[in-house]
């Protein structure tokens, strides 16, 4: 390989067929990327393009025509090897493990303009939305959550939670999903019937007032309902 890389016609057809195998391979690299599914043809072409430029970068040490590169440009070219080393044994890590920050749903394809894939702020998980279908959120409490045992006066603040604003501890709104379990007859010994909304409350609102209002429970039974917080 040595032989090879000094000869004059090597240097010139290396570095002039470099600038093909550069831009193919970060095209095959985007389709990895993008890809629904994990592809091995374009992975292939981005590894061979990977050391393509590493073989070239090793000729740059090589002596040529008797003149050995400075020890400037020496350790330049050997960092420039090191550099393309490491990165492509990352690409193959990331491949084998699929750990690239990329889309992969396979039950929700963008395929055919068919579904997307939407982030929405307060969700943790990613939302696959169809095209001309509606979209029914599911918000659960997470688990081991404890249930609130409310009075009938308990209002959404109870489920407030601590948060950082400067060097200030500040209550705000929860924006999880709670289990509430409300005793019964609150209504019928007119014990807080405050209740501000309707389907969306005002956190000073009873809670348990307000599952009577939206029909969740009944007044005389009382029980355990469901509270979904949003942003202020």
């Amino acid at each position: 390989m040595v032989t090879v890389v000094r000869s004059d016609h090597y240097r010139v057809l290396a570095w002039g067929r470099l600038f093909l195998s550069c831009g193919t391979g970060f095209v095959c690299m985007m389709l990895v990327f993008i890809s629904e599914s994990t592809r091995i043809f374009p992975f292939v072409s981005t590894l061979c393009s990977l050391l393509y430029l590493q073989a070239a970068v090793f000729g740059a040490l090589v002596p040529w025509r008797g003149r050995a590169p400075s020890r400037r440009k020496a350790c330049f070219w050997k960092s420039i090897l090191v550099f393309l080393a490491a990165l492509t044994v990352a690409w193959c890590m990331m491949y084998l493990l699929d750990g690239m920050a990329f889309l992969r749903e396979s039950e929700c394809r963008a395929t055919q303009n068919t579904a997307m894939p939407v982030r929405i702020a307060g969700l943790t998980r990613w939302q696959c939305v169809r095209w001309k279908k509606p979209h029914a959120i599911s918000r659960t409490p997470k688990d081991g959550d404890a249930v609130l045992e409310a009075q009938c006066s308990t209002p959404f603040h109870a489920l407030d939670v601590p948060s950082e604003v400067g060097n200030v501890t500040v209550w705000m709104p929860s924006q999880q999903a709670h289990y509430v379990r409300c005793p019964p007859s609150c209504q019928r010994f007119n014990l807080a019937n405050e209740v501000v909304g309707c389907h969306i409350y005002d956190s000073r609102s009873s809670v348990c007032a307000a599952a009577v209002q939206m029909g969740v429970v009944r007044s005389a039974e009382g029980g355990l309902v469901m509270v979904v917080g949003r942003a202020p």
